[in-house]
């Protein structure tokens, strides 16, 4: 059993790793190496880093792709023209067969579900009248692909590739965790890399697999290892922030298997103003004078109450990304958990506002209208060159 999943934390360099992986794989496989990202943002990424790490060269044994034109090009689309399905006309049912490309494309443009009285032998539960597919049903129809071929589909994957890399583990849901079942029975090695945490995004809402979604989808990986189909480790250390920005984000979930800690090389030239602070609105615009940080927010509509000339991203968006410094704007809902260390509710507003608080080097600012000062957050001042303002650091709770 070689197939491997990674759980590791915001900042440990995930896709460096995977990147260097395979660049030492493709020295010993006669066959392809195929890497599978999400997003395209995410593929971008992928072929930046190889070309980094490999004097700007992406070899030719290399396959980059996005989860979706996997599916399409490895699944669907050679294979479409031996499904079998029907085509539904009030209640009366006739075979359908597909003809060649008919299968061109995914209806990402809209959020458009079939009928509910067409189900999965229908060809229109999973076309629209486009003859785009459902993006809720595509990894549906690519598991009746493989079904409906006797397994050619995997066979197939598996003469033409040795490893896959999948990376934003997270990310997946409904029918891709079926898909994830293949790809680990086949011979194919699959070595996976992701961060729970951070699951503000989804591949898809089908209803298939609905208790493994977002932060949940350890579970399903920890099934399959039960069955020894895959390995789980964890690789917890960061090379982004510091110690004291590690102690907070580690309350936001609270689980001690993945706890961050600072990457034991890192070196942390900057030592002013380090941590986790709130400051009060009224001083923001000094604040954001002196350091130009990256503003945070929950979504657009979220009102900034200060002047300032920074940057601006939402905090999902900022998935990703690593700045020197972030000025968070927290929503309502977080307040609780900020002040008083009050759990977080909704698992989409746990992820998006951990992505938000693991973005920073060396310091990551509360912006609000009134300091709370506490246990949690002590009384200081930071020194902004001839400027004094006050502000509440977070200190590591005491046992």
């Amino acid at each position: 059993m070689n197939n491997k999943v990674v759980f590791a934390a915001a900042g440990n360099g995930k896709t460096y790793d995977l990147c260097k992986q395979a660049i030492q794989f493709v020295q010993t496989t006669h066959k392809e190496i195929l890497i599978i990202s999400y997003t395209n943002e995410g593929k971008n990424s992928i072929e930046n880093e190889y070309r980094k790490q490999n004097s700007g060269v992406i070899d030719k044994k290399i396959i980059i792709k996005t989860w979706y034109s996997f599916i399409l090009s490895e699944f669907i689309k050679p294979y479409q023209c031996q499904l079998l399905l029907k085509y539904k006309i009030l209640k009366q049912e006739r075979e359908f067969e597909l003809p060649p490309n008919f299968i061109e494309s995914i209806a990402f443009y809209s959020d458009e579900k079939p009928e509910r009285w067409y189900n999965s032998n229908h060809v229109q539960y999973y076309l629209n009248g486009a003859n785009d597919l459902y993006k809720d049903n595509v990894t549906a129809l690519a598991i009746k692909c493989v079904n409906d071929s006797n397994g050619a589909v995997i066979k197939r994957l598996e003469e033409i590739y040795s490893y896959i890399f999948i990376d934003e583990l997270q990310d997946y849901a409904g029918w891709d965790l079926e898909i994830f079942k293949l790809l680990f029975n086949s011979s194919i090695v699959i070595n996976c890399v992701g961060d729970y945490k951070q699951a503000t995004f989804r591949t898809n809402n089908s209803l298939k697999n609905k208790k493994f979604r977002d932060e949940k989808i350890r579970h399903f990986f920890k099934e399959l290892e039960k069955i020894n189909l895959c390995k789980i480790s964890y690789s917890n250390e960061t090379r982004r922030f510091n110690q004291e920005i590690c102690n907070f984000v580690n309350t936001i979930y609270n689980e001690s298997e993945s706890f961050v800690i600072p990457y034991e090389k890192n070196k942390y030239a900057v030592k002013d103003n380090v941590g986790v602070y709130i400051i009060e609105n009224k001083y923001m615009k000094e604040y954001c004078d002196y350091y130009n940080p990256t503003i945070l927010r929950y979504k657009n509509t979220k009102e900034i109450n200060f002047q300032h000339s920074c940057n601006v991203l939402n905090y999902g968006n900022s998935k990703g990304c690593t700045f020197d410094r972030v000025v968070i704007i927290p929503v309502s809902t977080v307040i609780p958990f900020i002040t008083k260390q009050e759990k977080i509710s909704s698992k989409q507003t746990i992820a998006k506002f951990y992505v938000a608080c693991t973005r920073a080097r060396h310091s990551v600012v509360f912006a609000m209208d009134q300091l709370y000062p506490s246990d949690l957050f002590r009384e200081t001042t930071l020194s902004l060159n001839d400027v004094l303002i006050p502000a509440l650091k977070y200190c590591q709770k005491k046992d």
